[in-house]
């Protein structure tokens, strides 16, 4: 038994990277009205983890002291239960693909978890540790969008985020924190 979950194991870690980039089963096309909420599910996860100031020398602008526009790639299909992927730059990490789900009432949740860092043992992880002909395969083979982060957000949409991710994974980063508002 004990040389069966060793060959097991050895066979896993010997598939290919790039397996993780491509949904698990039957697929389906990107409906095009999910990608304005993908957009809007890592916007408000950065502003709720309060990391707009770390996207300083990041994107169109730098935001340095304006909002700044942050390429965003997304996988075309998904699974036939609504899971696909995205690669951004999510500072202060760095860039990192993630899983994200479609929930019925259009609602999109991020997998992963910003307070672990992406390691390299999850599916949901930074790009240094992929391959990089696969990242640069996904990122050509993706739509290509953006999103904003602006470093003086104002409260209206910091709350609206907050109330997002309230939904999304009823869990807050800033409620749950005290994080102080300026």
């Amino acid at each position: 038994m004990k040389l069966r979950i060793a060959l097991l194991c050895t066979a896993l870690m010997s598939v290919p990277s790039h397996a993780q980039f491509h949904p698990i089963g039957s697929t389906k096309p990107l409906p095009e009205s999910a990608v304005p909420n993908i957009v809007m599910a890592v916007e408000d996860e950065i502003y709720d983890y309060n990391q707009q100031q770390s996207f300083t020398n990041i994107g169109s602008a730098g935001a340095i002291g304006i909002p700044t526009k942050v390429p965003l790639y997304i996988a075309k299909s998904i699974s036939d239960r609504n899971i696909g992927w995205v690669l951004y730059k999510n500072m202060p990490h760095g860039e990192v693909l993630l899983r994200f789900i479609i929930q019925d009432d259009g609602l999109v949740v991020l997998y992963g978890d910003p307070e672990i860092d992406f390691p390299a043992q999850q599916p949901d992880t930074k790009t240094i540790y992929l391959d990089d002909d696969d990242v640069c395969r996904f990122k050509s083979q993706s739509s290509k969008t953006f999103f904003v982060v602006d470093p003086k957000v104002d409260e209206k949409r910091v709350e609206e985020a907050e109330h997002r991710q309230l939904q999304r994974v009823h869990y807050s980063f800033r409620m749950d924190h005290a994080v102080r508002r300026k």
